[in-house]
């Protein structure tokens, strides 16, 4: 298998099916739909970039899935008071969430109200996480 030059730059095309496969698999899992990596391909022979903007928006979905996904490395260190408070005035994924919504819990809960959030609404949540962990 050909090992990439660097993290920033894959040959897709040199990798066998199976290898493709996973990673397809991998990016999928991980319901990260943007990823950092500039790819050139044999057919196009174009080469894809994200903008600086685009990485920074994918960091922090990347950040707050860390924080606020159940699975995420470091979810149990916010407290469930605050999760709830970023989730529920910060995300936008679903919308602005009523407090009079008898299904509140299971929106202000649900992974992608967070993960579906508009790219200002992530920065707002990364900036909150970042707050509270670093106590400033």
């Amino acid at each position: 298998m050909h090992k990439p030059a660097s993290p920033l730059f894959m040959r897709v095309s040199t990798y066998s099916e199976g290898a493709k496969l996973f990673l397809l698999w991998m990016l999928t899992i991980t319901n990260i739909k943007d990823y950092s990596c500039s790819i050139l391909t044999d057919k196009s022979s174009r080469r894809k970039t994200k903008t600086t903007n685009e990485i920074k928006d994918m960091e922090n979905l990347k950040f707050a899935y860390h924080y606020l996904n159940f699975a995420g490395d470091y979810s149990s260190v916010l407290p469930d008071n605050v999760q709830f408070k970023i989730r529920f005035e910060l995300a936008n994924g679903f919308g602005q969430l009523d407090q009079d919504d008898p299904n509140l819990q299971d929106k202000v809960w649900d992974w992608s109200h967070v993960r579906d959030s508009s790219d200002e609404a992530l920065d707002r949540i990364a900036g909150a996480i970042r707050s509270h962990v670093l106590g400033f």
